[in-house]
């Protein structure tokens, strides 16, 4: 027969493992309900922030096992903004907004989302999406991948609207493209040197001028003075050097250069001001160059002609003055020639004139 004391022990013992067993379930579940809310309260933050983008989108896409699915798990509201169309009609059907892709671009986002699948990298593609009002506005989609606890590849993606940027960017090649063209045609390059860096930038003309392709080799300003003709290299250098050092605010000059390849000397034409800090500093320096070999060949064969000109002028005074002379000679030796016939016409047989 078991003593009645020890079963109240024992008892008493399984009482406190079963309150102390209470209490960690009790924790647990309060742990659990703050991770929950704490996860609630995380992803109304980032619902908020997702619907509150100004140009942006947030979607999340499940592409299953082997990256070929296209399923929205998430879309923000702002899919009605971007695209026309409302959360529901997507995720029953993913292609209305892939339809969207103007033609061309299509097989790039699916070479771009195959690419990133089996590279497991970041997407980040620009593409042209045509709203159902018609207007075509540019996007940028950026995502990455992560692996679902099922191993199908989740990727979280934004969406952005860079149409301004975009048009701000065509505007400037157009602008860049328009300068170059003018450059080309009237013979002037542009090139800035900044001093903190050393670093010397030369427009495509530059290079032209210099007999280089356009952007043939990094520029600095040592590799500028060889180009320069040895009789002018110091007087080029100085120009530059002193106007910085002296506080001058640009300078000019005229110099010759010589082809790397063939020799030939051209002349060129430099301007330039330098830009300047609050105290004075010299931060970099904005300079153009022309080419103007054919206006000193103009120039040297003016002179030519100019030399030749005067030559002949005085070739044909010398040739005036010597007809002048010749003709007052003939006109004294006429009458000495006339007063000797008279002389022997006057004169008898006998005389010693004769």
């Amino acid at each position: 027969m078991q003593d009645p004391s020890s079963t109240n022990k024992e008892l008493y013992e399984e009482n406190i493992l079963l309150r102390q067993r209470i209490q960690e379930l009790e924790k647990s579940e309060k742990e659990r309900k703050h991770i929950e809310e704490a996860l609630r309260e995380s992803g109304e933050q980032l619902r908020v922030l997702s619907e509150n983008l100004a140009d942006g989108m947030v979607y999340q896409i499940n592409s299953g096992l082997d990256g070929q699915q296209r399923i929205f798990t998430y879309l923000s509201h702002a899919i009605e903004r971007f695209h026309g169309l409302n959360v529901e009609e997507v995720k029953r059907n993913p292609s209305l907004i892939y339809d969207q892709i103007e033609g061309k671009y299509r097989v790039l986002i699916a070479e771009a989302e195959a690419h990133a699948f089996e590279n497991k990298s970041r997407l980040e593609i620009d593409l042209p999406i045509r709203h159902p009002s018609g207007e075509v506005r540019w996007r940028r989609f950026i995502s990455a991948h992560r692996v679902h606890s099922d191993g199908s590849i989740i990727w979280d993606g934004i969406e952005l609207d860079i149409t301004d940027r975009k048009l701000a960017e065509d505007n400037l090649k157009l602008k860049e493209a328009l300068l170059s063209a003018s450059q080309k045609i009237a013979h002037v390059g542009s090139w800035e040197m900044d001093l903190a860096s050393k670093k010397l930038t030369w427009s495509d003309e530059v290079y032209r001028i210099f007999g280089l392709e356009p952007q043939e080799f990094t520029a600095n300003y040592e590799a500028f003075l060889d180009f320069v003709h040895p009789e002018d290299r110091a007087a080029v250098d100085a120009a530059y050097t002193s106007s910085i050092r002296e506080g001058r605010d640009s300078y000019e000059i005229e110099h010759r250069i010589v082809m790397r390849n063939t020799q030939e000397i051209k002349f060129v034409y430099e301007k330039c001001v330098h830009i300047r800090d609050a105290s004075g500093c010299t931060l970099c320096s904005i300079g153009m160059i022309q080419d103007i070999t054919d206006r000193k060949r103009a120039e040297e064969e003016k002179r030519n002609l100019e030399e030749r000109l005067n030559r002949a002028e005085k070739m044909e005074s010398l040739g005036i003055l010597a007809g002048g002379v010749a003709h007052d000679l003939n006109n004294v030796l006429g009458i000495v020639v006339g007063y000797a016939e008279l002389l022997l016409f006057k004169a008898n047989e006998s005389s010693a004139i004769r």
